[in-house]
C-alpha cells in the first residue's frame, strides 16, 4: 500500500512538470523531501515491507524520469520554436514570391486600374498554349481587356520592364496600344484592349462557316494595314526590330475592321515554334515577311486552317476564293507579292517597305479604275 501511494506521487509530480519545465528543480527538492520523511518513518516503523535500498531505487527511478521527461520536452520545445520560424520564413518568401507588382500603364491616368480589380474581374480563358494564355477580363466597371498571360519566358524582370517600356509608348495607327504590364518572377501579363470585331482568325473562320461576308476591299486593306504595321515595328530597330508571331490571331480588327497587329516586342523571350505552325519561316532572317506572305495567301485562296499554302500554291494550280472571281486582276499582282514573300531563302524575299509598296499601287489602281 506504501509503495503505489509513493508511486502515485512521483506520478502527479511528473504529471506537474509537463505543464510547466521550470518547476524541475523544486520538484526534486520535494522528492528528496520526501524520501527523507520516508527513511525516518520507516525507523520508527521497522515492520514496513519498503527496505531502504528499495526507497532510493524508487527515488532514483522517479528522478531520472523526471530528467528525461523535461529533456524532451525541451527538445520538443525548440524544434516547434525552430519550425516555426521556418514556417515563418517560407510563409514570408512565399508572399514576396506571389506578390504582383504594380502594373505599368501608357494610357490615360483616369483609365488606370489595381492589379487587384484586374485579378478579381470576371475572366474567360480564350486561348492556352504551352508558354501563353489568353483571356478576355471584364472588371466591376464594365471596362473589358484582352491579358495575355506569359510564362517561362527567358528574361530578367529588368530587361523585361525595359523593353515593355519602350514598346508600350509605341503608338501607330495599325498597332494595337498596350495599355498596361504586369512583371512578377513567375509570370508576365500583359493588357490591350479587348476589340469587340475579334481577330482576323476569327473573321476567316466565321467566313469559311458563311456567317461573315469577306469583300474583296476589305481584304485589300487588312493586307495594307497589317503592312503598315509591320514596317513600323521594323523600323524601331533600337527597340524590337520585328515582331516575331505575325498570324491572324494577333491581327485584331478594330471599328471598321481596321486591323491592328497585337503582341509585339516580346517575341526574342519566348520559344514561339509551337504556335508559329504554318506561318514559320524556314529560317530566321525576314521571319516577319514569310509570315506576312502566308496571310496574304490566305486572304486570296479563301484557305485558312491545315493547310501548307506556300507548297500548296507553288505545286499546284493557284484557284482563288470563290468571291474573289471578279477581282481577279487585282488579285493577281497580289499574288505575284505574296509568292516572293515566302520563298524559301531569305535573301529571295523582298523586305517589308517593298511590299507595302506593291499594295499600296495595288490599292491606287484599284480606286482610279472605280
Amino acid at each position: 500500500m506504501r509503495r503505489y501511494q509513493i508511486l502515485q506521487k512521483i506520478g502527479k509530480l511528473i504529471k506537474n512538470l509537463a505543464h510547466k519545465r521550470s518547476n524541475c528543480t523544486r520538484l526534486i527538492m520535494r522528492l528528496a523531501t520526501q524520501k527523507t520523511a520516508i527513511l525516518e518513518e520507516e525507523e520508527d516503523h521497522p515492520k514496513s515491507s519498503l527496505t531502504t535500498w528499495q526507497v532510493w531505487s524508487l527515488f532514483t527511478l522517479g528522478v531520472l524520469m523526471i530528467l528525461l521527461l523535461a529533456g524532451l520536452i525541451l527538445k520538443w520545445r525548440r524544434r516547434k520554436e525552430s519550425n516555426c520560424k521556418e514556417d515563418e520564413s517560407s510563409t514570408k518568401d512565399m508572399e514576396m514570391m506571389m506578390k504582383p507588382s504594380e502594373l505599368v500603364f501608357f494610357v490615360e491616368q483616369e483609365e488606370w486600374f489595381k492589379v487587384e480589380e484586374l485579378l478579381e474581374g470576371v475572366a474567360e480563358l480564350r486561348t492556352q498554349g504551352f508558354c501563353s494564355s489568353l483571356y478576355v477580363v471584364r472588371l466591376n466597371n464594365g471596362a473589358v481587356y484582352a491579358v495575355k498571360r506569359l510564362r517561362r519566358l527567358k528574361v530578367s524582370l529588368d530587361e523585361f520592364g525595359h523593353t515593355m517600356r519602350m514598346v508600350g509608348k509605341l503608338r501607330h495607327p495599325n498597332l494595337l496600344p498596350l495599355v498596361s504590364f504586369n512583371s512578377t518572377p513567375q509570370e508576365k501579363l500583359l493588357v490591350y484592349t479587348f476589340q469587340t470585331n475579334g481577330s482576323l482568325l476569327d473573321l476567316f473562320q466565321s467566313y469559311s462557316e458563311g456567317k461573315r461576308a469577306f469583300p474583296w476591299r476589305l481584304r485589300l486593306r487588312i493586307a495594307e494595314g497589317i503592312a503598315r504595321g509591320l514596317k513600323f515595328i521594323h523600323d524601331q530597330e533600337e527597340i524590337i526590330s520585328h515582331h516575331g508571331i505575325i498570324k491572324p490571331s494577333n491581327i485584331m480588327l478594330g471599328h471598321d475592321h481596321h486591323p491592328l497587329i497585337s503582341e509585339y516586342g516580346y517575341a526574342k523571350f519566348v520559344d514561339t515554334a509551337p504556335s508559329m505552325k504554318g506561318y514559320a519561316a524556314p529560317d530566321t532572317e525576314k521571319a516577319d515577311v514569310y509570315s506576312l506572305g502566308v496571310i496574304l495567301l490566305e486572304l486570296l485562296t479563301g484557305k485558312f486552317v491545315g493547310l501548307d499554302l506556300p507548297r500548296w500554291v507553288t505545286t499546284g494550280e493557284v484557284l482563288f476564293d470563290k468571291d474573289l472571281s471578279d477581282v481577279q486582276m487585282y488579285a493577281f499582282p497580289l499574288l505575284n507579292v505574296s509568292l516572293k514573300c515566302v520563298a524559301r531563302t531569305s535573301h529571295d524575299r523582298p523586305a517589308v517597305a517593298e511590299v507595302l509598296h506593291k499594295i499600296e499601287e495595288l490599292v491606287r489602281a484599284q480606286q482610279e479604275d472605280a
